[in-house]
């Protein structure tokens, strides 16, 4: 292997490792986001049951707690949709996955730095087949944030990666 092949592979494993950070952080993010919204949904929906069930002996019922039942009612109910739409638990999944390749292809180009000079046709070639398989990674990713790529760059144990 090539100085210049050596360098080369050691810039993909620190970018693959990086990437592999990123989306993972995507995909606790995510899964943190829908935890929260269906805890927030689910308090909502349970204060109205228990207010309607609190209220059917009432006769005289106040506007403003059937003001406020319905709108908590209506906020619940949106919650619940906006939950549905978004589909957060499969982002999520699909951060996860494309984490795992990354995490997969590091590891075949750690793999790669174990070879001596005398095997250099042999390397070129797995730079080749690494390079389209990590290019097919990255368009079937899905697109991570410019927020969380700086966060997960200031990390030490990133920083560690890139010597």
């Amino acid at each position: 292997m090539t100085k210049e092949q050596h360098e080369l592979i050691s810039e993909w494993i620190t970018d693959a490792h990086i990437l592999l950070k990123c989306h993972l952080s995507m995909a606790e993010s995510t899964r943190r986001k829908h935890r929260n919204i269906g805890i927030i949904s689910a308090v909502l929906s349970a204060i109205v049951g228990s207010s309607i069930f609190a209220s059917l002996g009432e006769e005289n019922m106040s506007k403003v707690i059937i003001i406020t039942t319905g709108l908590i009612s209506l906020s619940a109910t949106i919650l619940t949709s906006i939950l549905a739409f978004l589909k957060l638990p499969e982002i999520a999944n699909q951060y996860h996955n494309s984490g795992n390749e990354y995490a997969a292809v590091r590891k075949e180009m750690q793999f790669l730095l174990t070879f001596e000079a005398s095997e250099d046709e042999y390397v070129k070639n797995e730079i080749k087949r690494l390079k389209i398989k990590w290019d097919e990674i990255r368009k079937n990713s899905i697109p991570i944030s410019t927020k969380t790529i700086k966060r997960i760059n200031k990390r030490p144990d990133t920083a560690a990666t890139r010597r």
